[in-house]
């Protein structure tokens, strides 16, 4: 009986210890996952504050992109016109030297 008391009070105190290795073990294990929620949050946040300011971006050239669209399409239109105008004043001065032309091929004739 005695030998038993004494295994059951060896038990007890390897279980005490036993008890108090895993109140040891999962506070820091619970510290650890605690740390990485809190690390993982902050990377979170982080990224998501990147996402915003990446989409800021893309907005911005974006708009870029479409003002330098107009601002092509205002200046090939613009270019349209001024050759469309030059041609015109080509063609004048051209129907003109045509007929500076005849007026001085008939002046010879009746010379």
């Amino acid at each position: 009986l005695a030998q038993l008391m004494q295994k059951q009070e060896r038990l007890s105190h390897v279980a005490d210890a036993l008890e108090v290795e895993y109140r040891e073990k999962s506070s820091v294990l619970e510290d650890d996952v605690t740390r990485s929620r809190g690390e993982m949050e902050i990377q979170l946040t982080a990224a998501l504050r990147e996402i915003e300011m990446l989409e800021g971006q893309l907005q911005d050239a974006q708009e870029e992109a479409r003002d330098a669209r107009e601002e092509a399409v205002r200046a090939k239109s613009e270019v349209d016109q001024r050759v469309a105008g030059i041609a015109e004043k080509q063609v004048e001065w051209a129907l003109r030297d045509a007929e500076m032309s005849t007026e001085a091929v008939e002046a010879r004739k009746e010379v």
